[in-house]
C-alpha cells in the first residue's frame, strides 16, 4: 500500500506482461501445477510403515480426495482456477456440511424370561431446528446393560446414561444450535468419547459410595443429518442395516470376541461358550478406561440399530436382519425383535433400539 492507503503491486524480479491469450493460458496453468505441486506435498502421506489411529485413517482416507482432485490439475484434467476452487469448495462441503435426514425411531425394552427385574437402560432424544429455513435435526442415541445384582445393575446403567447423556447435551447440543456452524468429525469423535468417560465416572463413583461392585456395558451413537458417529465400552453392540443387510459398527469388548480375534474360536462359538458373559471392558471397572468411537456416513433407507447383549445373543446377526428386513416402521420392528429373543429363551434382558433414517 502506498502512504495515502493506495494498492500498489509489489516488486518483484522477473516480472512481466504476458504476450498473447495463449501464454496467458500457459501460465495460468504453469501456476495451477505449480500449487498442486505444492499442496500434494504438504498432504503427501509418508511411505513408511506406520501405525494409524481410527481418526487418521478417516482423515487420510478424505485427503485422499484432495489428493486425486490435485493429480487433476497436474495431468491437465483441471485447467483453470475456478473449476479448482469449486472442487476444493465442493471437498469442504463435504466435510462440514451434513445432508439433512429424518430421524424416526422405535425403542422396546423387556426383563426377559429368566431374570426378576430389568438391568437394562435405553434413551433416545431428537432435537430439531429451522433456522432461515435451514432445517437441522440432531438424535443422540443410548443404550446400557447394568451388572452387579438387584438395586446394583439398574441404577449402573442408569448413572451411565445420565453421565453419557448430559456430556452431549451441554458439551454438543446445546453449543451447536448454531445451524450454520460447520460440522466437524473430529469435535463429534471427541465428545462420545467424552460422554463414555463421564458415564464411566458416574458409575465408579457410585459403585465406590456403596462398597459394591456395579458395572455396565455401553453403546451409544450421535447422528447429524447423515454423519453418524457411535461409541461403546463393553459388549453392547451397534449395527448398520443397509439395503437388507445388517453390519456390525461397535467392537465387542468381551473375552469370547477375543478368542475369535485370536482365531481361537470361531464366531459362531460365541453363542454357547461357557465364558461368552464375561467382558474385558465395562464402565465402573477402574478410573481410566479406553472408549472406541466410530464414524460412518448414512442414506435414505439405512437403519442403526442399537441392542443389549440379550437381544444379539438370542437372535443372532441372520435372524435380526430378516426381522429388520420385512418391516419399516422401527416400532413394530423392535417389538418383534424382543418377542423373538423372548421365544429363544429369554436369558437375558432385552433392549432394542432402531432408528429408520428418510430423506
Amino acid at each position: 500500500m502506498t502512504a495515502a492507503g493506495e494498492p500498489k503491486l509489489r516488486d518483484v524480479p522477473e516480472m512481466q506482461r504476458i504476450a498473447s491469450a495463449e501464454a496467458h493460458l500457459d501460465a495460468v496453468r504453469d501456476d495451477l501445477r505449480a500449487l498442486s505441486a505444492l499442496l500434494e506435498e504438504l498432504t503427501a502421506t509418508p511411505r513408511t510403515t506406520q501405525r494409524l489411529s481410527e481418526e487418521e485413517g478417516e482423515e487420510l482416507a478424505i485427503e485422499g480426495d484432495l489428493t486425486a482432485t490435485l493429480r487433476e490439475v497436474r495431468t491437465g484434467t483441471i485447467t483453470n482456477a475456478s473449476e479448482l476452487a469449486a472442487r476444493l469448495e465442493q471437498l469442504l462441503a463435504e466435510r462440514t456440511h451434513p445432508l439433512p435426514l429424518r430421524q424416526i425411531v422405535g425403542a422396546a425394552t423387556d426383563t426377559g424370561m429368566v431374570r426378576d427385574h430389568n438391568e437394562d437402560s435405553y434413551l433416545h432424544m431428537q432435537l430439531s431446528l429451522d433456522n432461515n429455513a435451514t432445517p437441522v435435526q440432531w438424535g443422540a442415541y443410548i443404550v446400557s446393560d447394568g451388572m452387579g445384582g438387584h438395586a446394583a445393575g439398574e441404577v449402573a446403567s442408569g448413572l451411565a446414561i445420565r453421565g453419557a447423556a448430559d456430556v452431549l447435551l451441554n458439551d454438543y447440543f446445546v453449543r451447536n444450535l448454531d445451524s450454520m456452524a460447520p460440522y466437524d468429525d473430529a469435535a463429534a469423535r471427541d465428545v462420545l468419547r467424552q460422554a463414555g468417560l463421564q458415564a464411566n465416572q458416574y458409575v465408579l463413583r457410585e459403585g465406590q459410595t456403596r462398597g459394591n461392585d456395579m458395572g455396565a456395558t455401553i453403546t451409544f451413537a450421535l447422528v447429524i443429518g447423515d454423519r453418524l458417529t457411535v461409541a461403546n465400552v463393553g459388549d453392547s453392540r451397534a449395527y448398520l442395516f443397509r439395503e437388507g443387510k445388517l453390519q456390525r459398527i461397535s467392537r465387542d469388548h468381551s473375552l469370547v470376541m477375543r478368542l475369535v480375534e485370536l482365531g481361537q474360536i470361531t464366531d459362531d462359538d460365541i453363542y454357547t461358550h461357557p465364558q461368552r458373559s464375561a467382558v474385558m471392558r465395562s464402565l465402573g471397572d477402574k478410573s481410566e478406561i479406553e472408549v472406541d468411537v466410530f464414524s460412518e456416513r448414512v442414506k435414505p433407507g439405512d437403519m442403526l440399530f442399537l441392542c443389549s447383549d440379550g437381544q444379539w445373543e438370542m437372535t443372532r446377526d441372520a435372524e435380526m436382519e430378516r426381522i429388520i428386513a420385512k418391516e419399516t416402521d422401527p416400532h413394530i420392528i423392535c417389538r418383534e425383535l424382543v418377542a423373538q429373543a423372548n421365544q429363544r429363551g429369554g436369558e437375558d434382558n432385552i433392549t432394542a433400539v432402531l432408528v429408520r433414517f428418510e430423506a
